[in-house]
């Protein structure tokens, strides 16, 4: 069915079959009610600035809006009754919809984030959500999916995990036993000196930990209380000799 330049997916197919009561019609409503309720559905879909994609049970395009096209590039006319194209490294397409079917099949939201390309070449950061579509006896008759950009996101989060490379290289380096801790008392990131002064072979298995996990409880119970006079009072402890 067809409306205007946007093509919608038909209401019955050979590979999905039509929810009886048609979706939307609840105790007491009518077809006509249940085909308003879909019109509505379509409408704020096509309006929706996410990318959209509606897949068969043999998940095969049925349907992008135009937020789809918007982010890739693309039509419905070009990717019509093809493959998605996610995307893994080490992972084939066929081995990604296997595992997308297995995860549906639970119950479950099927998630795959990975690097795609428009089709004006451009590459571009995505997340891709995948939920079934049931029928009528519960069976999953299709999927949708939901496409975010999220290159921003990516980089910034590329970026922070280079800076914190750079913080940990510099603790490493320093002959000094420095610490980060939150305000619970609890390791945020220690160096190699002090991972090594505190019988650690790796200074990321004291994040999360107290002093209580590494020192007497005395001595713990103390450099607590010191910690909240710290952030109590704002001011540094000078020439303690620990």
């Amino acid at each position: 069915m067809t409306r205007g330049k946007t093509k919608y997916p038909a209401q019955e197919s050979r590979d999905w079959p039509a929810a009886k009561p048609p979706i939307g019609a609840g105790p007491g409503e009518s077809p006509d009610h249940a085909g308003e309720m879909r019109d509505w559905g379509l409408r704020a879909v096509e309006a929706c600035p996410t990318a959209i994609m509606v897949l068969g049970p043999k998940l095969r395009i049925r349907y992008v809006n135009p937020g789809f096209s918007k982010l890739t590039g693309y039509s419905l006319e070009e990717v019509e009754g093809k493959l998605p194209d996610f995307r893994r490294p080490g992972a084939t397409i066929h081995e990604l919809l296997a595992e997308l079917k297995e995860t549906v099949a639970r119950g479950e939201l099927w998630t795959c984030v990975f690097q795609n390309r428009r089709k004006d070449g451009s590459f571009y950061w995505e997340r891709a959500v995948v939920a079934g579509h049931l029928d009528a006896s519960g069976a999953v008759a299709g999927y949708v999916c939901s496409r975010e950009d999220i290159t921003d996101l990516h980089q910034a989060e590329a970026e922070m995990k280079f800076e914190r490379s750079l913080l940990q290289g510099l603790l490493d380096a320093l002959p000094d036993a420095i610490y980060f801790k939150d305000v619970n008392s609890r390791y945020l990131r220690i160096g190699r000196t002090m991972a090594r002064d505190i019988g650690l072979k790796d200074p990321a298995e004291a994040i999360g930990k107290t002093d209580s996990d590494f020192f007497h409880p005395k001595l713990a119970r103390a450099a607590r209380l010191d910690e909240l006079n710290i952030i109590r009072t704002g001011k540094p402890i000078l020439d303690k000799i620990e």
